[in-house]
C-alpha cells in the first residue's frame, strides 16, 4: 500500500551553469561539462523526496515515449517510486525544463509541457478505489 500519491508535472531539467543569465540577442557559449540532466518536475521532485524520507509514494501523470520518458522511469525506479499508473502518450515528448543557473546560484526556468497533463474529470474517484490512501498531493500548471 502506497502512502501518498501524486498527480501532476514529472519532468527532465536540463540544468545549464553559465557566467550569466544570458540577455536579449546575446550568445553564451556553455562548456558540456556544465550542461547536465535530472529528474525534475515540481510533482517529480516531490515525491523523490518523500521516497527517499522512506515514504512508498505513486506517481499519476503522463510521459511521452521518448528517451526522457525513459530516464524519467528509470529515475522513479531507482527512487522506488510506482508509476505503474502513468501513462506513457505514444508519439510525444516528456515534459521538460530548461534552467540557466549563473555563478551566484540565480536561475530562470523555461518549462515545454509536451505531453498533455490533463487527467479525466473521473481520476479522482477512480484513485480512491485504486489507492485507498489518506494524502493526495496535486499540482496544477499555472500558465
Amino acid at each position: 500500500m502506497l502512502d501518498i500519491v501524486g498527480f501532476g508535472v514529472n519532468a527532465i531539467d536540463q540544468v545549464i551553469q553559465l557566467y550569466r543569465i544570458p540577455t536579449a540577442d546575446a550568445k553564451v557559449v556553455c562548456p558540456p561539462e556544465k550542461y547536465e540532466l535530472y529528474p525534475g518536475g515540481v510533482m517529480g521532485n516531490t515525491l523523490t523526496g518523500l521516497a527517499r524520507l522512506g515514504l512508498k509514494t505513486g506517481f499519476i501523470g503522463k510521459i511521452g515515449d521518448d528517451n526522457f520518458g525513459s530516464l524519467l522511469q528509470q529515475y522513479s525506479r531507482e527512487d522506488g517510486i510506482d508509476m505503474s499508473a502513468c501513462t506513457v502518450e505514444a508519439g510525444t515528448h516528456s515534459p521538460w525544463t530548461w534552467i540557466v543557473v549563473d555563478k551566484e546560484g540565480e536561475r530562470t526556468i523555461t518549462f515545454f509541457q509536451m505531453c498533455s497533463i490533463r487527467l479525466p474529470s473521473n481520476i479522482y474517484a477512480a484513485v480512491r478505489i485504486t489507492y485507498p490512501l489518506r494524502v493526495y498531493c496535486i499540482w496544477k500548471a499555472q500558465r
